[in-house]
């Protein structure tokens, strides 16, 4: 049974309920929404104007066996109430609902049938066995059903495997036995993207959007070079070089090549 928990009244879902059950019918109720959780929810089952009252645990309680002893009209309320510092603050009390007690199957009254007779045992036996034969006949079935999967088994242990990689997917292929191949492919996982802006190498995961930069530019060294322009005015080669350089050339020409010689550097004092 489901009952419908409002503000003001209780509403049942019409399920039947039968006399002399014992504390198994189960209640369901479903609750307005400003009735939360936070409150303690109790239900009261009154019959012939004695109520039992029933804690309700997760929206769920059963009906007591005392009302079910008779058939007849059964009225349920339900309570809700919440508790700060042993006072309760809150309480809804909506107006209760009414449900009818059916007939049901047991009767107390009954008498003892007669024992079984022999030939009605006879009958029972013949269905027992009848019943036998029908799960022996069964038995080859099973049998081949058995043998079918550990065929299975072993076809699935026997299998040949390739593996073949391009760029970031591999493929699998998986061939059995008998032929018949299964593909699967796999990829990767995260990359790395670069970045150079100037000196600074930049480096991120390929799923991020922002760069992480590191200078690698090192201390500026001290480096002295000499250049050459030629003098289209006398036709000379000239050498530019820094004044502490102490180096000079020379021309030489071979086989019409002209090449220049520039001697090993020489150092003051």
């Amino acid at each position: 049974m489901k009952l419908i928990v409002g503000k003001h009244k209780i509403c049942i879902e019409k399920e039947p309920v039968n006399e002399k059950e014992i504390d198994i019918t189960k209640c369901e109720f479903e609750f307005d929404e400003e009735i939360t959780n936070d409150y303690v929810k109790e239900a009261y089952f009154t019959y012939n104007n004695v109520s039992y009252k029933q804690i309700i645990i997760n929206n769920e309680c059963t009906i007591p066996y005392e009302v079910l002893q008779e058939k007849g009209t059964i009225e349920i309320g339900v309570v809700a109430f919440k508790v700060e510092s042993e006072e309760v603050i809150k309480r809804y009390n909506p107006s209760p609902a009414y449900f009818n007690t059916w007939d049901g199957s047991l009767k107390g009254n009954a008498e003892n049938s007669e024992p079984i007779t022999p030939s009605e045992m006879e009958q029972y036996e013949q269905a027992l066995q009848d019943g036998l034969e029908e799960v022996n006949s069964k038995l080859p079935l099973i049998n081949q059903a058995l043998e079918d999967v550990g065929v299975a088994i072993t076809q699935a242990n026997n299998l040949d495997l390739d593996v073949n990689k391009v760029g970031k997917v591999s493929t699998i292929e998986i061939t059995k036995k008998d032929g018949t191949k299964k593909t699967t492919t796999l990829e990767d996982g995260m990359g790395l993207n670069y970045d150079w802006e100037g000196t600074s190498l930049g480096v991120k995961r390929e799923d991020e959007q922002e760069y992480e930069y590191v200078n690698l530019k090192g201390e500026t060294g001290d480096c002295e070079f000499a250049t050459f322009d030629i003098d289209f005015d006398t036709g000379e080669l000239v050498m530019n070089k820094t004044s502490n350089m102490l180096i000079d050339f020379s021309l030489e020409e071979e086989e019409g090549m002209l090449y220049v010689t520039i001697p090993r550097i020489i150092e003051e004092g």
